[in-house]
């Protein structure tokens, strides 16, 4: 039995809604969680990610499931929102670590189920190879798309690392860093010409 949804089968998409949401709301922190569960962790294992990455003691009195997934869905409530984007990049590696044992698919799932939830609720980010960059519009998705493909010849690591480099600019947060892309993306293109 097939576990894609009816819109997934039948190619059906709703636009993606504009972004407006830069950090992380109530909703996603939740549904973070529910997506790892999904995939295969379990809540002892999410609890060892959140306490490792937020640098957090577990609570000894937790030792049912339930009071397990308590506790984590409490520190994922309660942390800043940058946070939630570091626990996610480490729920995505323990996920790598658990298809590895065994042989599952998780990772891949869970990224692109962020990813569609992400657009679906105008959220300015991405899970792409596990780390978490900035989204923009289609037409943005596409030129980085194009311009990914055409530096990721063998002869161009250097324009593809340049390039790499101004995206990690437009992600930086509070503030992106503008001057900083454009530094990047510059340099870039020289070395193409070059």
């Amino acid at each position: 039995m097939t576990t894609a949804t009816f819109s997934r089968r039948h190619g059906l998409q709703t636009p993606a809604l504009e972004i407006t949401v830069r950090d992380a709301p109530h909703e996603l922190r939740g549904e973070v969680v529910e997506m790892a569960y999904e995939c295969g962790l379990g809540p002892r294992d999410m609890r060892e990610i959140v306490c490792r990455t937020l640098r957090v003691r577990e609570d000894p009195t937790n030792w049912s499931p339930p009071n397990i997934d308590g506790e984590v869905k409490e520190h994922f409530d309660s942390c800043d929102w940058p946070k939630v984007y570091d626990l996610i990049e480490a729920t995505h590696r323990a996920l790598i670590g658990y298809d590895q044992r065994n042989h599952q698919s998780g990772a891949s799932r869970f990224e692109r189920e962020l990813n569609d939830y992400f657009v679906d609720r105008g959220i300015g980010w991405q899970l792409r190879d596990g780390l978490i960059e900035v989204r923009g519009s289609e037409a943005f998705q596409g030129v980085v798309a194009a311009a990914r493909a055409a530096l990721g010849a063998p002869a161009r690591p250097t324009s593809q690392r340049e390039l790499e480099e101004a995206l990690r600019a437009l992600s930086r947060r509070p503030q992106a860093d503008l001057t900083g892309a454009l530094q990047h993306a510059i340099a870039a293109v020289e070395c193409v010409a070059r």
